[in-house]
């Protein structure tokens, strides 16, 4: 077993949360420091490549099977590649206030199966020296030449500054919406790896589909469609449905408690936002 793979130090952590033990429980955080701390030192590894990288892409492993793109990787196949081949790339702002990758970052669940679409453009998979599994490399058949990059980084800022004006416009209460956003990431994740459809249809969907409200309430606020208190009474509605349906999750004990405790918790946060904001503004 390679120390250093995070994914074999991932395995290692899985059976160990089962059980409740103080001794499990250090090695649970002994485990997760280490991924941690591989996980910091490949990323600034790769954005030191990155910043030269005029004909690869890179994946770097991350948590829960996610694998990375950082730099100019992320760069060329969120604004070329992925268009050219119809296939779903979201960049997201890189929030590490150290190692930041200058033009976000795309999480990927299945690079597998993004590697066989790669394939029809002539985009392939090669070998590298690393035996962890924490890297996935692909050559481009083409390079980018200066005049390239420089028109997919003003694309690049150009797409985000069109999507922060169009969608949001105003952003009222930016917690409250981090919040939703971070309830929505937790319940999806959960919905994916639940026992079954039956599980999913009857209980993990519609708690997705109550978070999916939310996050368009405050959308349409933003937009200047509500006001804002027509908004938080709404995104309250549908947190209360939520609260119930995640109460039902919990007692069938269909996700774990450590998934139950962390879901809980968001909402809390959510309830004591919208209740502190309309206090204020009667």
């Amino acid at each position: 077993m390679d120390e250093k793979s995070i994914a074999a130090l991932e395995a290692q952590i899985e059976p160990l949360e089962k059980s409740d033990t103080k001794k499990n429980k250090a090695e649970i955080t002994r485990l997760k420091n280490n991924i941690k701390r591989i996980y910091t030192e490949n990323k600034l590894m790769v954005l030191n490549f990155e910043k030269t990288n005029r004909h690869y892409i890179v994946m770097v492993r991350s948590t829960r099977r996610f694998y990375k793109l950082f730099g100019r990787s992320a760069l060329y196949y969120a604004n070329d590649i992925a268009p050219k081949l119809n296939l779903v790339a979201n960049p997201q702002t890189d929030g590490d206030y150290k190692h930041k990758s200058e033009y976000g970052f795309i999480s990927v669940r299945e690079p597998e199966k993004i590697a066989e679409v790669l394939k029809t453009i002539k985009i392939t998979k090669i070998k590298t020296k690393d035996t962890t599994g924490n890297f996935i490399l692909f050559k481009l058949p083409w390079e980018y030449t200066n005049e390239q990059v420089a028109e997919l980084i003003e694309n690049s800022h150009f797409a985000m500054r069109n999507f922060n004006h169009i969608v949001m416009v105003d952003n009222i209460l930016p917690l409250l919406y981090l919040q939703i956003l971070e309830l929505t990431k937790a319940i999806y994740e959960n919905v994916r790896t639940m026992g079954g459809p039956i599980e999913r249809e009857a209980f993990g969907l519609p708690c997705l589909k109550e978070a999916q409200l939310m996050c368009n309430y405050y959308i349409n606020t933003t937009n200047g469609l509500i006001n804002q208190t027509e908004c938080l009474k709404k995104i309250k509605h549908h947190l209360t449905n939520l609260k119930t349906t995640a109460k039902i999750i919990a007692d069938l004990k269909l996700w774990t408690p450590k998934v139950c405790a962390r879901i809980g918790d968001i909402i809390i946060k959510i309830q004591e936002i919208i209740e502190k904001e309309q206090r204020s503004t009667k």
